[in-house]
């Protein structure tokens, strides 16, 4: 008769500590507002305190990192929205934030020191960083163009460089996450520059996967769906968001707390053996056309 025993393999965790990975340092980049503002707090209940997160803008993930109980540094180029998160998250003994902007490798550089300062070397780091303006190409200045691929790619660049290179000093076997879209694969249009942007972080998080295995860096990224967030740097139409959720199977739209647990569980020791992968959280969306009737007509 087969035992049924509970079986437990090397590398993997109990279930109740899936979200508590011991000595754990977090940094999110991105922006203190919607998504990742989530994550953060829920990271911190989940960790008792013990981990530090560093984050930069668009901070979707900053509650449910917070509730895991992480330490967290977050950063952001609006200060308004970056006091605010500050405000929410409260315990400035476990929270470090600056204004930065993740496209100039000084400050990035500067942000890192400053929170390894405050809070100690870093373990985990997502770069959330993006905006996503709307134009159509033969409108599109070359201004525009720049300014996303600066934001989108060269701040994921930069961020993942700081990271990396502290966790390899440290002999840190860390985790790096990076923040795509659907978009990577899938074009719309008034969207080039949003759209070959997240194309490029996927292949950058595939190659710098590749680079950083040898020192057990895994590395990560994740394509969200349409997600609903609060946010005024690109706000959307009611058209637009009305016809994306027509278009999702799981029948709703994206919340930031579905990043958030994505996230989560790419930090936590089940997904040790995970690296250079794109996880999708889109509610089936890249599946496939749902939106389609049957091709045949029914038999009467």
């Amino acid at each position: 008769m087969e035992s049924t025993d509970t079986k437990v393999f090397p590398g993997c965790c109990h279930p109740t500590r899936i979200l508590r990975p011991d000595d754990r340092c977090f940094s999110l980049i991105g922006s203190a507002r919607g998504e990742k503002e989530v994550l953060h707090v829920r990271l911190q209940q989940a960790c008792g305190g013990r981990h530090r997160c560093w984050c930069g803008n668009r901070i979707r993930h900053r509650e449910g990192f917070h509730e895991a109980g992480a330490r967290l540094a977050l950063n952001d180029f609006r200060e308004p929205a970056l006091q605010r998160s500050l405000a929410r998250l409260g315990n400035p003994d476990r929270v470090f934030g600056q204004i930065v902007d993740v496209r100039r490798a000084d400050e990035v550089h500067r942000f890192f020191e400053g929170a390894e300062r405050a809070l100690g070397p870093v373990t985990v780091a997502i770069a959330n960083a993006g905006i996503y303006p709307n134009t159509p190409v033969l409108e599109m200045t070359q201004e525009e163009w720049d300014r996303v691929m600066e934001t989108n790619l060269r701040g994921v660049f930069l961020t993942c460089q700081a990271a990396a290179r502290r966790m390899v000093a440290k002999d840190i076997p860390g985790k790096i996450i990076t923040i795509s879209s659907g978009a990577y694969q899938s074009g719309r249009p008034g969207a080039a520059h949003y759209c070959a942007s997240k194309a490029g972080v996927v292949l950058f998080t595939k190659v710098l996967a590749l680079e950083l295995a040898k020192y057990r860096i895994n590395v990560n990224c994740i394509a969200p769906g349409f997600i609903q967030v609060e946010g005024e740097v690109s706000p959307l139409t009611e058209e637009y968001v009305s016809t994306l959720t027509r278009q999702i199977p799981w029948g709703r739209a994206g919340i930031p707390q579905d990043i958030a647990n994505g996230a989560l569980f790419l930090v936590s020791p089940l997904a040790e053996f995970m690296t250079g992968d794109v996880i999708s959280i889109n509610g089936g969306t890249s599946a496939g056309r749902a939106y389609l009737p049957l091709s045949t007509p029914k038999r009467t």
